[in-house]
């Protein structure tokens, strides 16, 4: 993950003991909610707010949940109908979150280099 003040804001990064890490290290497996919570804000917004920022944040917060390796139970129900309302690729990650982290990180880095790509070529 790149280090730019994008993903890790000085509004953070100021303390010695940054937020993410307390609560992490203070709720544990329970964190996994919370990082669960900012995975699927940014990518479900990414289109309409900060781009290839925010899934560049939305990778932090998923290495973070993987090295958690725990997942909270999920209704699948409500899975499907949040995630129907999302574009194919973006409804993938998420999907794949509750399944296999692994898998939700390959294809969000799949999400991020094309949108990487698609940015370089100036489209």
């Amino acid at each position: 993950m790149k280090n730019n003040l994008k993903v890790h804001p000085k509004h953070y990064t100021r303390y010695g003991y940054q937020p993410v890490d307390f609560m992490t290290d203070a709720f544990g497996d329970t964190s996994a909610v919370y990082l669960i919570g900012d995975i699927i804000k940014y990518v479900a917004r990414h289109r309409h707010k900060e781009g290839l920022v925010d899934l560049q944040k939305a990778m932090f917060y998923l290495e973070r949940l993987e090295a958690l390796n725990t997942l909270p139970e999920v209704k699948g129900d409500l899975i499907s109908k949040f995630i129907n309302q999302l574009q194919h690729n973006d409804a993938d990650v998420i999907d794949a979150l509750f399944i296999d982290v692994s898998e939700a990180k390959a294809r969000l880095t799949r999400l991020i280099r094309n949108y990487e790509y698609v940015k370089s070529r100036g489209e």
